[in-house]
């Protein structure tokens, strides 16, 4: 395995669904990185396995609190690439009141919207550009939901013109990008097919 990506959908309630508190994400962040201290350098480093083998590893890069009083697990997409370039998908179905894949690409674009308004949340209201860190997140969050928007292009060019070119975006343009994303994952949820 080369590259994997764990996709789970939140369903249509992705706005609704309670955030992390500060002391929750911080006890998370530093649980993250003792687990990557202690197991690290025994299990994630490249291998050859022969004809029968395998090797599980288990990765957290992210978490969430879980759906109310436990009542299910969201539908998830596991993708992984090989060394020879195979691409590799393993289903885990909903066990909640959702269609087990989301509609109009939303399974991907609901975590994404999710996450814009987390960003969101963290823009200075007082006209100060966001640090450092929140531009190289907002980079890579442009990026991931430009790839969701790949087969739609007439949405992608509405989101794309959010975009500033050639310049770094500042607090307003990336509070506008989140926006038109958040506009457009509740248009594609008022118009799925029935």
């Amino acid at each position: 395995m080369t590259q994997y990506d764990l996709v789970s959908d939140p369903g249509p309630s992705w706005e609704d669904r309670q955030w992390l508190t500060q002391d929750q994400a911080t006890s998370l962040f530093y649980e993250i990185e003792n687990r990557v201290e202690a197991y690290g350098q025994a299990h994630f480093h490249s291998m050859i396995l022969q004809p029968g083998d395998s090797r599980l590893v288990w990765v957290a890069s992210h978490a969430y609190l879980p759906y109310p009083a436990r009542k299910g697990k969201p539908y998830c997409e596991l993708i992984w690439l090989t060394t020879k370039a195979e691409l590799t998908l393993w289903l885990f179905s909903a066990r909640v009141h959702m269609p087990a894949v989301p509609p109009n690409g939303l399974l991907r674009l609901r975590p994404l919207a999710r996450d814009g308004l987390g960003m969101l949340n963290r823009l200075p209201s007082d006209g100060h550009e966001p640090e450092p860190i929140d531009l190289s997140r907002f980079e890579g969050w442009t990026i991931k939901v430009v790839d969701a928007l790949e087969d739609q292009p007439e949405i992608l060019a509405k989101f794309e013109s959010t975009l500033a070119r050639g310049t770094e975006p500042g607090a307003a343009q990336i509070a506008h990008s989140i926006k038109t994303l958040v506009e457009i994952v509740r248009d594609l949820e008022a118009h799925k097919p029935s």
